[in-house]
């Protein structure tokens, strides 16, 4: 699913004058390697996030205004990145490869990650309440033991894997039969 784009074409012609990038040039920016995180200079009226990823091969600051599938951008521009530093650094692989698995993370690489409760409030919040695992049973299981022979034991078990169901199955059968 790709994003819808907006902006303020006036602001777009004055970044473009400034820093020789429009804001048309957002739709290229690789939001699924950025790194993301609220605007929290100044007490805005709406959300704001500040994002940092890559147009092309050079890294960008994006702000913008998330509207559901759309985003209202107020501003881009390229993050300058002192050029020694820039020749010693490896190249940073994508954090998500093309079949959409995850590499493994770098040291210092979380420090940047905010919380899912601060960045998507009501994502965590349904997290929260949705209980993870398996459902539970209506007629649980109960663990019984007693002793049997060796020579059974050995014959159950070399039945192979799943041997407890067959067994619950044929003392089911001798229930139903009177024979226990």
């Amino acid at each position: 699913m790709k994003l819808i784009i907006e902006f303020d074409p006036a602001k777009s012609a004055k970044n473009a004058t400034e820093r020789s990038l429009p804001f048309a040039k957002a739709q290229e920016f690789d939001f699924e390697t950025a790194m993301q995180r609220h605007d929290l200079r100044r007490d805005y009226k709406e959300t704001r996030i500040v994002a940092y990823g890559m147009i092309g091969k050079r890294l960008h600051v994006l702000c913008y205004k998330p509207k559901h599938r759309t985003i209202f951008v107020s501003s881009v521009y390229e993050k300058q990145i002192n050029a020694r530093k820039n020749a010693m650094r490896k190249k940073q692989k994508p954090l998500i490869n093309e079949n959409g698995e995850v590499r493994p993370l770098r040291k210092g690489e979380t420090t940047k990650f905010t919380p899912l409760r601060d960045s998507f409030p009501e994502l965590a919040a349904y997290a929260k309440k949705r209980k993870a695992g398996r459902p539970k049973s209506a007629a649980p299981k109960q663990l019984q033991s007693f002793k049997l022979s060796p020579d059974v034991i050995a014959a159950i078990r070399g039945s192979g894997a799943g041997y407890n169901a067959r067994v619950e199955v044929v003392l089911r059968e001798a229930i139903s039969e009177g024979r226990i």
